[in-house]
């Protein structure tokens, strides 16, 4: 079953893509890599449009926001910095964590980031000013994934870590047991109301939100999984490896749909970022082969 269909490739980037967003237009996109530089595509024109700014070294993660309608990137230093897009200039540029900061997500009110130093720090929203930092674990920190019925927020690491807290209380969080190497992915299937995470392991660990604990686990890649991706109106889980792989589950029952590969016009090396807009049905993909590819996701 071909659920997404190559369209095109992307190329510009001079060394491995990170970090990939959308954003409040559904046809331009924005990737990062190890150039240090924040780069916006358009989808409608099927082009490069501009660097947007620059970060002291690679950047490991982008997160695009609505209202207020900036981008947000943190890099290999600890650094996080916003840009406006109404104002257009960089709102804000400081030093958040002692080492790389590897996902940021956020809520209405505030912004998240967690890094290697094993902090998740907290921003407002309203002047981007650091809220508080909380260290919440002695090894790195990968992923956070928020959960939208509730205060929820699932935080994944090395060492196995992976924790349920309240975001407003960190005091007393739900630990999940079932992976066997470090967390590096996660994402919330809103169709199903679980948690996905993926991790060094190569598996796939599928968790009940209500704390029931693991409901299944699937042997998914060969190699480190590096990104989850939910997309509820297609009833998909894309999930991105090391293995080089872009696979595609059914959201119900966790069946794998479709295998991307080098054969299938996939990536050549490491896939390492997962992302969907509405514009024409488009999920797009980076990797260290230094391409943005763009799929039509047909189903």
């Amino acid at each position: 079953m071909e659920i997404a269909k190559h369209s095109y490739d992307l190329i510009g980037h001079k060394h491995p893509i990170y970090a990939l967003a959308g954003s409040s237009k559904s046809h331009i996109v924005f990737t990062a890599g190890g150039e240090g530089a924040v780069v916006e595509w358009s989808l409608k024109k099927k082009t490069f449009l501009k660097i947007v700014f620059h970060m002291k070294s690679s950047i490991y993660c982008l997160h695009s926001i609505a209202k207020p309608n900036i981008i947000i990137a943190g890099d290999r230093l600890g650094n996080i910095a916003g840009f406006d897009f109404e104002s257009q200039q960089v709102v804000f540029h400081f030093k958040a964590h002692q080492s790389a900061i590897f996902a940021i997500q956020s809520d209405s009110e505030n912004f998240y980031s967690v890094s290697e130093d094993g902090c998740l720090n907290s921003y407002s929203l309203a002047d981007y000013s650091l809220i508080k930092q909380n260290k919440i674990n002695q090894h790195t920190l990968r992923t956070i994934t928020l959960n939208p019925n509730n205060n929820d927020c699932l935080i994944g690491g090395k060492e196995q870590f992976l924790n349920v807290y309240d975001k407003n209380d960190l005091t007393n969080p739900r630990s999940l047991l079932g992976h066997s190497l470090p967390i590096f992915s996660s994402c919330y299937n809103v169709n199903q109301h679980h948690y996905i995470t993926g991790a060094r392991d190569a598996q796939i660990n599928v968790w009940d939100t209500n704390g029931q604990g693991l409901i299944q686990s699937i042997p998914a890649h060969l190699f480190a999984i590096n990104d989850l991706l939910s997309i509820p109106s297609k009833q998909i889980i894309v999930s991105a490896s090391r293995d080089k792989n872009i696979k595609i589950w059914d959201d119900k029952n966790y069946q794998l749909l479709q295998k991307i590969d080098s054969s299938t016009n996939g990536h050549k090396l490491s896939v390492n970022r997962l992302c969907y807009t509405p514009f024409e049905n488009t999920m797009l993909s980076v990797g260290d082969d230094k391409i943005l590819k763009v799929w039509e996701i047909t189903a």
